[in-house]
């Protein structure tokens, strides 16, 4: 309990009226109190019976929009004044309102705020208070209520109700995802259909385009039940943030998505950590496991580890020995002079692209003005650093089938159009 703002305004009335007369000053300040005693009792008279629910998704996406929404139901014959604070935790970016509302006898409120997560995990919100003001509004009491509502925040999985809207081909162009043209190699047979102005000469069933007296294509799927191998550093590098987000977090993000477009495409999916987690996520088939894999993953972390980038090649060897698509995303620092030869390792009996992120504060020293000693040194750094990175790509390059070279923020459209790439070139 503790006075409101009304009745720390009223006392300091009562003292500026003691500065003209002490009689006048003397009766105020009784009154000021008898009334603030009066509305103390009428609060114990009539104590607040209140109910509190809170409503919230228990399974959210990282960086995504939500409401939390918190229902107080007033069982009292009198209304309250209140004030709402729910327990939101700290890894939640909050716009919630903290201002008194007037709350009706046998009356209910819907508190709602939006709640942003910069954080993948488990979290949990236990307690709604409410701040009650007396009915003369001169007192506030604390009243906190045990709400407990655990929530698990998941990568981005709004990335793939995304991808469904746009995945025709008229509309990949607003999600930057290509479609490269196929070639002979690697495709089954799937169907006969109508001739469709854009189709290959070579697609055109002669034979039934005669019976049918126009012109018929052969249709052609993709080779399903290829085997997908993520390797994904968990290192200290990955731990640098783009915008609210980490390069991990990005990750996480693009593999989700590239996860459900290959179990769509009829691919498995095999998920091996390294650096600070060693997380393996066996095989995965099938569209259903990206449940599977979103609940295997949600609490993997990043951390200050360096990567051993020749273990994780062998680790992947030792338990992937079908040919399959290797995707070895990074973040190289210095010279990185094992993960040429972790790559051949690789390489060797895997089609293997490496995926190095690059930290968009090196786009935005290089494209800067130098006005300062301090500019031009950081300038020059960095020069020195993506130098470095240009002669890993090359050494990399020699060694395995494919290298990218993207900012987090642009890995989840390199990664799907790799995965494409391969898959309609017919190289795996």
């Amino acid at each position: 309990m503790k006075p409101s703002v009304h009745l720390l305004y009223l006392l300091g009335l009562t003292a500026l009226i003691g500065i003209a007369t002490i009689e006048v000053w003397i009766w105020v300040l009784g009154s000021v109190f008898a009334v603030a005693i009066a509305d103390l009792i009428l609060y114990r008279l009539n104590v607040p019976e209140l109910s509190v629910e809170r409503m919230v998704t228990s399974q959210l996406a990282i960086h995504r929009q939500n409401t939390i929404r918190v229902k107080i139901h007033n069982q009292s014959a009198v209304p309250w004044r209140i004030k709402v604070f729910d327990d939101c935790p700290a890894e939640f970016h909050s716009d919630a309102s903290v201002e008194y509302v007037q709350l009706g006898a046998q009356h209910e409120m819907l508190h709602e705020y939006n709640i942003r997560p910069i954080e993948r995990g488990r979290f949990l919100i236990s307690t709604t208070t409410l701040v009650v003001r007396s009915l003369l509004q001169l007192w506030e009491f604390k009243r906190t209520y045990s709400v407990d509502s655990e929530i698990k925040v998941y990568p981005d999985f709004a990335t793939i109700t995304r991808y469904l809207e746009l995945s025709a081909v008229q509309n990949t162009i607003q999600t930057g995802i290509k479609l490269v043209a196929r070639r002979g190699a690697g495709l089954e047979f799937e169907q006969l259909r109508d001739y469709r102005f854009g189709d290959a000469i070579n697609q055109v069933d002669w034979n039934s385009t005669a019976k049918h007296q126009k012109l018929i294509s052969r249709e052609f799927q993709d080779e399903r039940d290829q085997m997908i191998c993520v390797l994904l550093d968990s290192g200290m590098t990955m731990q640098m943030r783009d915008d609210e987000l980490t390069s991990f977090d990005h990750a996480l993000n693009a593999l989700i998505l590239l996860s459900y477009v290959a179990l769509r495409q009829g691919d498995s999916i095999l998920v091996q950590f390294f650096g600070h987690s060693k997380k393996t996520i066996a095989p995965l088939k099938g569209v259903t496991s990206i449940n599977t894999l979103l609940n295997a993953i949600f609490e993997e972390r990043s951390g200050p580890v360096s990567t051993d980038y020749i273990e994780a090649a062998e680790t992947l060897l030792e338990k992937q020995r079908r040919r399959s698509l290797v995707l070895f995303i990074t973040n190289t620092r210095g010279k990185a002079a094992d993960l040429p030869d972790a790559l051949k390792l690789l390489s060797a009996r895997h089609l293997t692209i490496l995926v190095n992120l690059r930290d968009r504060t090196l786009d935005r020293i290089a494209n800067q003005s130098v006005s300062t000693l301090d500019e031009a040194l950081m300038t020059s750094e960095s020069a020195y650093f993506m130098q470095d990175r240009k002669q890993i790509r090359s050494h990399c390059a020699q060694v395995c089938h494919d290298t990218v070279d993207c900012t987090p923020t642009q890995l989840l459209v390199h990664l799907i159009n790799a995965y494409f790439r391969v898959k309609r070139s017919g190289a795996l």
